[in-house]
């Protein structure tokens, strides 16, 4: 995040939570710790009762973090509606003795919302981490608090992908920003036995008795199934169930009592690891009700973090992301059989499946999502006009009576400039394949500080260039290596992967005369490649993510282009302006997405372009004792004759692409109007395993483990001579517009993987300098206007 800046103060951060600083340590304080870095940041807790004169008591949490706690004589609870006239003027007299002119305020809670009246926002946050109102004893006018929180908002977060989908329809600046994970803090790897925190575990826990150790921690409230609980202390007396946390907003003597039951109470932030180390498994025993419906558990990650095997219920933000890695009870027989599952792994399987998280939490960290909430504020900040805090101050000086009341039928509809308007980004990327992803990697460097959206169509980024991981395999998206002279590229893959690279000399091997590799990518064999050794090439492309200054939207679909007016629609119900805009994805999609604002003779060159589709058909073979490979070819051109045109051979591009006792083979088939496939589903596997062992890749003898398919059906571009008018027309007239097209897709040309990168660097370098040049031709219209 960049620091503040003379010329752009940051204003102070104010946030208002309904959780104690104190408490169980979790999103709050892992956000706004990281953005005191570069905001001050007064955390603003719910009044305590106390005798006398109210006051603000200053609790420092670090040199620009200072927690602030209101004591009054009020007796209600919380932000209450009692308490905001004695809070509002204890704010106020804060910030004037402080000298604090504006501010961004924060709201965790909206029945805060009433309190903005001591403040004088540039403009405001709600970051929605919860589903307030469905919780016990929920204040009864908290939703209509939060529909004028909303309307007041410049941007707002939510905890995970489930309130994502629910809020997103109520604002135009809506994030999901799930809860996520210090990797670091709970790696088993780094715990030292001789610390006072393994100490402290070691003795809190030198009581419970022998036998398998199941643990929880966090809130023990009205979200846990508590006969759950019991159902499995019950089903295994032999188990022993650890239980961390504080008892809120339940009666303590509802709690299960079972001899294999212990109760540990609230326990620090530093000493959950050591706590959870000891454990064999780690249980997400949630009740499945309103209160849980939108519920997205730091704890998933953290006890992944910790390396142990997960069960959970089906909570929808678990069970959605991460069901290939947590075992999810659907029941509580299933609930119980899924532990006894994950207890009985052998050392194999568990190996995997740490493997699995470890996929999982390359792509998620705290530093990652602050970096992306500052980079949401920037922009807030910026959108934010004079008449904005005007706005904000009418709407805050109602006094809860006039507009707040639990009584009143209607809200103040108040929008700041940022909620109002078409919010604009500084920089557009259409596509998170390499290129795609090149290109934001490079924006970040040449243009720090400014925002950049990349938009992805898929759930993960990588494009073409992506891997799948399956019982223990890892398959390619078609043959991807990195073989390219440029040492920028060299460079970029060594910065981004570091260990997890290797350069290997390749072996191509022959199979009698090979027959024409039509349709697939070149693959040469006078030049050394890199490989991930773990991951597969999607590692490479993960690789990207924590050095992303910028918004990564995924599973969004571009709807509609307008180069003319510089705005996109986006299919998560967006609209967008843009100041650049670099696209990577097929130039025909491109050209339909313009719709009627594209000339007819562009549509129609459009559907000139050819392209071909390639069909991997991924094996994992079984080796017979004291084998190591099949082969010692990377990739097998094979002859005429074979319905695949070429092997890659995933298991030698890196032994971790293949599961215990297995070795990863990738078919590939290319194929289109003019060469359809022989044969679908698993007449096709057959075909290719017959293939496979007629040309003496293996026998009859080693066994087929694992077999599937994938299908790439937009694969390759396959630009001719008869296509090059028709290209020059389409790259002319995006050129006009001063849309950069890059990459294999976006500017139709066959072009490998690590092209791909050099594309990226240089669409960025290219917008840089339109840039510049709009600049220019501003610069010399203003003056020849003056």
């Amino acid at each position: 995040m960049p620091s503040p800046t003379a010329a752009s103060p940051l204003p102070p951060l104010v946030v208002f939570c309904h959780l104690r600083w104190g408490f169980v340590y979790q999103r709050p304080q892992h956000l706004l710790s990281r953005l005191s870095e570069h905001y001050r940041v007064l955390f603003v807790e719910e009044p305590v009762h106390c005798e006398g004169e109210p006051r603000l008591d200053r609790v420092p949490q670090g040199s620009n973090l200072e927690v602030l706690v209101p004591r009054t004589p009020v007796t209600a609870p919380g932000f209450h509606d009692d308490q905001l006239s004695v809070l509002k003027p204890l704010l106020a007299e804060f910030m004037r003795q402080e000298g604090i002119e504006d501010s961004l305020v924060w709201f965790y809670t909206p029945m805060a919302l009433p309190l903005v009246a001591a403040l004088k926002p540039r403009a405001v946050v709600y970051d929605c981490m919860d589903e307030l109102s469905a919780f016990k004893n929920a204040p009864k006018q908290l939703r209509q608090r939060e529909n004028a929180l909303m309307k007041m908002s410049s941007v707002v977060f939510t905890g995970g992908p489930a309130l994502f989908e629910a809020k997103r329809p109520l604002h135009p600046n809506v994030h999901c920003l799930p809860s996520s994970v210090d990797v670091h803090h709970f790696a088993p790897q780094r715990l030292r036995a001789n610390s006072a925190e393994a100490q402290e575990a070691q003795r809190l826990q030198a009581h419970i008795p022998p036998g398998p150790r199941l643990g929880f921690y966090g809130v023990i409230d009205e979200r846990l199934d508590l006969a759950l609980v019991a159902a499995v202390a019950d089903a295994h007396p032999e188990w022993q169930l650890v239980m961390v946390g504080p008892v809120v907003k339940i009666d303590p003597a509802s709690l299960p009592q079972r001899p294999n039951i212990t109760y540990l109470g609230m326990q620090s932030y530093a000493l959950l690891p050591h706590l959870m180390a000891p454990w064999d498994l780690c249980l997400m025993p949630f009740a499945l009700n309103e209160s849980t419906r939108f519920i997205s558990p730091t704890k998933t990650l953290e006890y992944m973090a910790g390396e142990k095997p997960v069960v959970s219920t089906a909570v929808r933000d678990v069970e959605v992301p991460y069901g290939g890695i947590v075992r999810i009870g659907r029941d509580p027989v299933d609930f119980i059989q899924g532990c006894e599952e994950m207890l009985a792994l052998g050392e194999a399987e568990r190996r995997l499946l740490v493997g699995r998280m470890q996929e999982a939490l390359r792509k998620v960290s705290w530093d990652r999502s602050a970096r992306t909430v500052a980079r949401l504020l920037r922009q807030a900040l910026r959108a934010s006009t004079a008449d904005s805090p005007a706005a904000l101050r009418e709407l805050a000086g109602l006094a809860p009576a006039e507009g707040f009341s639990s009584t009143s039928a209607a809200t103040p509809v108040v929008r700041t400039a940022g909620a109002s308007q078409p919010p604009a980004v500084r920089h557009m990327v259409i596509g998170a394949g390499a290129t795609g992803l090149s290109a934001a990697y490079h924006l970040g460097l040449h243009d720090e500080g400014h925002d950049t959206l990349v938009v992805e169509r898929e759930e993960h980024v990588g494009g073409g260039c992506r891997s799948v991981h399956q019982q223990g395999y890892t398959f390619d998206h078609g043959a991807h290596v990195l073989q390219s002279g440029d040492p920028e590229v060299k460079a970029l893959a060594e910065r981004l992967l570091g260990d997890n690279l290797h350069w290997l000399p390749p072996r191509v091997r022959h199979v009698e005369q090979p027959a024409p590799q039509v349709g697939l990518p070149p693959l040469r064999a006078d030049r050394d490649f890199g490989y991930p050794l773990h991951g597969g090439f999607q590692a490479l492309m993960d690789a990207f993510l924590p050095k992303l200054d910028c918004e990564l939207a995924l599973k969004t679909t571009l709807l509609h282009l307008s180069p003319s007016r510089r705005t996109v629609r986006l299919d998560d119900g967006r609209s967008l302006r843009f100041d650049t805009l670099i696209s990577t994805i097929p130039l025909p999609a491109l050209v339909q997405a313009c719709g009627e604002e594209a000339p007819a003779e562009l549509r129609n060159a459009a559907r000139t372009l050819r392209q071909g589709s390639l069909r991997c058909v991924n094996l994992g073979i079984g080796l017979a004792p004291g084998r190591e490979k099949l082969t010692d070819a990377h990739w097998m051109e094979v002859p005429a004759g074979t319905v695949f045109q070429r092997v890659f051979v995933q298991g030698n591009a890196s032994a971790h692409n293949n599961a215990p006792g297995g070795f990863a083979l990738s078919c590939e088939i290319a194929y289109g109007p003019d060469q359809p496939l022989p044969c679908e589903g698993a007449a096709l596997i057959d075909r290719v395993i017959a293939d496979c062992r007629r040309i003496g890749l293996f026998s009859s003898a080693d066994p087929v483990h694992f077999a599937s398919q994938l299908d790439l059906p937009c694969a390759r571009a396959l630009p001719d001579a008869a296509q090059q008018a028709a290209l020059l027309l389409i790259r002319q007239w995006f050129g006009e517009h001063g849309i950069v097209l890059a990459g294999h897709h976006g500017r139709w040309q066959a072009e490998g993987a690590p092209h791909a990168f050099t594309a990226g660097r240089q669409a960025a370098e290219l917008v840089m300098t339109l840039l510049r040049q709009r600049g220019a031709l501003t610069t010399t219209a203003l003056q020849q206007a003056g």
